[in-house]
């Protein structure tokens, strides 16, 4: 079972918004307080198996009761193998055509069968379940008996609960006979003080201890010495838990990555199934090698027959670079307007997702041609911190910083963010115009700020042209001081093929006044050539010294305008 369209009213965050999905695994991505939670939840509670949801007043929009919350998912294929429903709301089947991405509400010719299942809560808080279509005019109740057999299932904070053998938790379900399975849990709390227990009494819980213990080592858990046990924590009540058990330890005093991998694990069995499996926030406790590996497992588990989708949200580069692509959503939403836009990331952004991960979980990115240009932006934004407050800063402002890995990749990655509705400002050199994969007309169409020197400038001369010469040659003497490979002999070869004198020193060097232009190119391509500064580190404390010691020296020059446009881009005052 997949949900191909989603329909919200009034519902939170949401005042009105439809989105459509067309992938098995759906990954949503986007600034915190950007509704990805709700959707989440919205997909919980319109497929809930329970007759019972947890709704309030403030799960109205803007907290307003006098319009009634409406939930509408259109799941399927519903086929035959759902007799129950298929019997039951036959007539109220519609079709969806998966090339086109359209509902039709009478199914037409190679539609797959969808049924369109509808919430509605008033300001009763009662929630209505409902199959609904254009053809008829009265609603037809859905029980949740029914709404069972959709198997949506969510992964909770309450993990423990996943890991015991109570009502609706997964080892139950994974039980070969359920029945047995709960006259186990009836009578192990009858008996425990009378009798005890031991091994043999858990026989009937052996198949679903089998599964829990296949499905852990296909995660990276140790599960050698699973079995099922009284869990003690229970002990003093008057109730008891057969939860499962390390040994003789508990499975909830393993640490919180083990437990909740062991707890998708055991949902995901239902998955494969046909159901759904709702994720927040998929990296939580997990290191990045056993998030990729988990999405790695996902992944395959969706390619099979029959298989159900999973939705998730995240916050994670290591997702995004296991992922690429490939049914990953952005959520933009507008805040003034209550509105929310679900877009699938265009799949010619695959080299980039992969490359700059990061840049995608930020609505505003600065793609910097490489590490000098970071360096630099990293010691201008300490100086405005410490200058004008933490409002300045690029964090505070929604704004990440990223390498675009050279002037022929840059442009292509700011342009990669901006088709998928991002902001991007492109900063880069103006001397290799011709090495840029998209052009510049058509990175200012798609909405690209684009910041670079005068004059094909690179960074290194537009600094060199721009500051005081005694400036410059405190360049040398920091990029003498910075790089181990390099001393002033080197450093002098470089610069005096590009004068018509020779110096001696450094500090010969000011006595040639006269060639100041001569001087001033020679040290920069010196620079550039010889990638003084061709590192984040050492970047930045050239722009330490630039930002911090000479600033009242170049706040009115070219170069350091650069940085106040790209600061006023962030802070949306251009």
């Amino acid at each position: 079972m997949k949900i191909y369209q989603l329909k919200i009213k009034n519902f939170r965050g949401v005042k009105e918004a439809t989105f459509k999905f067309s992938s098995p695994l759906v990954c949503l991505i986007g600034l915190g307080d950007s509704t990805k939670t709700t959707i989440l939840d919205a997909i919980e509670y319109v497929l809930c198996p329970n007759w019972f949801i947890p709704i309030d007043d403030s799960d109205f929009t803007d907290c307003d009761i006098s319009e009634n919350i409406e939930i509408t998912a259109t799941v399927g294929p519903v086929t035959e193998d759902f007799k129950s429903v298929y019997v039951k709301y036959g007539s109220d089947l519609r079709g969806w055509d998966k090339g086109k991405n359209e509902l039709h509400d009478e199914p037409a010719e190679g539609d797959i069968h969808v049924l369109s299942i509808r919430l509605t809560i008033d300001n009763t808080l009662a929630p209505e379940w409902s199959v609904v279509s254009n053809r008829f005019q009265d609603e037809h109740h859905i029980s949740y008996r029914d709404r069972q057999t959709l198997g949506v299932s969510k992964i909770r904070d309450n993990i423990d609960a996943e890991l015991a053998w109570t009502r609706g938790s997964s080892l139950l379900r994974m039980s070969k006979d359920r029945k047995e399975a709960e006259k186990v849990l009836l009578e192990a709390n009858r008996t425990l003080r009378e009798i005890g227990l031991t091994d043999a009494s858990f026989n009937s819980l052996n198949e679903s201890i089998k599964s829990a213990k296949k499905r852990g080592k296909k995660y990276g858990i140790n599960t050698k010495n699973l079995k099922a046990n009284i869990d003690p924590k229970n002990l003093r009540g008057n109730t008891s838990t057969i939860s499962l058990h390390d040994g003789d330890v508990p499975f909830r005093r393993m640490g919180l990555g083990t437990r909740r991998l062991m707890s998708i694990g055991l949902q995901l069995s239902d998955t494969e199934e046909g159901a759904i499996l709702l994720i927040d926030e998929i990296e939580q406790a997990l290191e990045p090698h056993r998030l990729k590996h988990l999405l790695r497992t996902l992944k395959k588990s969706m390619e099979k027959p029959g298989c159900g989708q999973i939705f998730m949200t995240t916050h994670s580069p290591a997702t995004l670079e296991e992922l690429g692509a490939e049914g990953v959503y952005c959520v933009h939403y507008d805040s003034d307007n209550k509105k929310t836009n679900v877009d699938l990331i265009k799949p010619e952004t695959q080299g980039t997702i992969r490359r700059i991960p990061k840049a995608f979980l930020s609505p505003k990115i600065i793609v910097c041609e490489g590490q000098t240009e970071i360096g630099l932006l990293r010691a201008f934004e300490k100086q405005q911190i410490a200058r004008n407050g933490y409002e300045y800063s690029f964090a505070y402002n929604k704004t990440t910083i990223v390498n675009g890995e050279g002037s022929s990749q840059a442009p292509e990655r700011a342009y990669h963010l901006a088709l998928n509705k991002y902001s991007a400002c492109l900063l880069i050199d103006s001397d290799e115009l011709a090495s840029w994969k998209v052009n510049e007309a058509d990175l200012i169409k798609a909405g690209v700020k684009i910041a670079r020197w005068d004059e094909n400038y690179k960074t290194e001369m537009q600094i060199c042209m721009n500051i005081p010469l005694d400036s410059v040659l405190h360049i040398i003497e920091l990029a003498i001081s910075l790089n181990s490979n390099l001393n002033e002999d080197k450093v002098l070869d470089s610069i005096n093929s590009g004068l018509s004198c020779t110096v001696s020193t450094v500090a010969e060097i000011k006595n040639h006044i006269g060639e100041e232009n001569n001087l001033r190119i020679a040290v920069a391509k010196s620079a550039s050539n010889n990638d003084w500064f061709k590192n984040i580190t050492y970047a930045e404390k050239l722009g330490d010294y630039l930002f911090d010691e000479i600033y009242d020296k170049i706040k009115d020059a070219e170069f350091y305008k650069r940085f106040l446009l790209m600061q006023n881009w962030a802070r949306n005052e251009q």
